[in-house]
């Protein structure tokens, strides 16, 4: 089936490049300013003569199309492709904190009070509840990842004297998180 539209194309191309020849050009311009110029009709056989020429020009200009059009695509298989580079800035993008009561009344007091320091980790991915060892209710809790992924604090309540009740984005995170005592 693929055969018939193939030779429908080229029969096509064959028609096309005919009615261009025969009904212009510098040849077809010259018989009919000779026709004009003598006021005689063109001769059968110059005329059938004509007609075949450009038939036969007409096929091999089909063929001439599809051969250049071949060489092309060839030709741009074996063109190495071009290398396209693109910079970036880079972008400094500060670790994922959760900071609750940053402007707390006691900012003073816990500058100078080191933070209770520990690692946590998420197994699984959703709410997880991590005791904080700090021995007091906390006044301000930082959550630093060191893996992809987020942490945030289950709502209503983030933390107590015992525990911080976070949320996981996803399974196997991890981050280092501070936690600060009222004095």
């Amino acid at each position: 089936m693929d055969w018939f539209s193939d030779i429908g194309r080229f029969l096509w191309a064959v028609v096309n490049n005919w009615a261009g020849y025969s009904t212009g050009g510098i040849i077809v311009a010259v018989v009919a300013l000779w026709h004009l110029m003598k006021d005689r009709p063109v001769r059968r056989k110059v005329g059938i003569g004509l007609a075949i020429v450009f038939l036969f020009l007409s096929f091999f200009k089909a063929w001439q199309d599809q051969y250049h059009r071949a060489n092309d695509l060839q030709a741009s298989l074996h063109t190495p492709p071009q290398t396209i580079q693109v910079n970036i800035p880079p972008i400094n993008v500060p670790p994922a904190q959760v900071i609750l009561n940053p402007q707390s009344k006691h900012q003073n007091a816990l500058a100078s009070q080191p933070p209770h320091a520990f690692l946590v980790e998420a197994h699984e991915a959703g709410n997880l509840t991590v005791k904080h060892g700090a021995g007091c209710k906390p006044s301000r809790v930082s959550v630093e990842m060191t893996s992809g992924g987020h942490f945030w604090f289950q709502k209503p309540v983030s933390y107590d004297e015992t525990n911080l009740y976070l949320v996981a984005s996803d399974e196997g995170l991890t981050a280092r998180v501070l936690v600060w005592c009222e004095p």
